[in-house]
């Protein structure tokens, strides 16, 4: 049998009527109500360490990383929604267990931090028991090596495009 195109909307499905803003826990809800095999978002890490759901490195004046998380989240979105935690979306996310969620990690530029950041990602995916729901992509091929070697069996993509298929396919991602 062919492989069949698989459907992912694009920071949710926030183009809808009404409106909604790109990355908010109403564009996930939207998403989850079509015949999609999932959903793309992007997360960043919070000055306190955090995961928050947010394409951007800055919301308005705020860069993300020099911002703790309960601060962003109090800030709202074009919906009047606040900026959502990683763990709000994964808690929606696992209201439809088929519908897949394409995760984003977006890099830290502190080399140290990127490894903080996978361990926080892993250990929320973990308790939530979302492994097989989860396909986690970067454009940092040291993301993606960390993914990895912490958990083999998570799903893995990069994105950069520097390497060839085989290059990507030899480092288990």
């Amino acid at each position: 049998m062919r492989n069949q195109p698989k459907i992912i909307a694009h920071r949710g499905f926030f183009k809808s009527e009404p409106p909604t803003s790109e990355n908010s826990l109403q564009s996930l809800k939207n998403a989850q109500q079509l015949p999609l095999f999932g959903s793309e978002f992007d997360i960043r890490l919070t000055k306190d360490h955090r995961l928050l759901v947010f394409h951007d490195e800055y919301f308005e004046n705020w860069k993300i990383s020099h911002s703790d998380l309960e601060f962003l989240k109090a800030l709202k979105l074009s919906n009047n929604e606040g900026l959502p935690a990683f763990e709000d979306f994964l808690l929606q996310g696992k209201k439809t267990p088929k519908f897949k969620l394409v995760i984003e990690l977006k890099p830290p530029v502190e080399e140290d931090l990127k490894k903080i950041m996978v361990e926080k990602c892993l250990n929320l995916i973990t308790e939530k028991k979302m492994e097989d729901q989860v396909i986690l992509i970067s454009f940092s091929i040291n993301i993606c090596e960390t993914i990895k070697k912490i958990n083999p069996q998570i799903h893995v993509q990069y994105l950069k495009g520097d390497l060839n298929p085989k290059e990507v396919s030899d480092l288990g991602i």
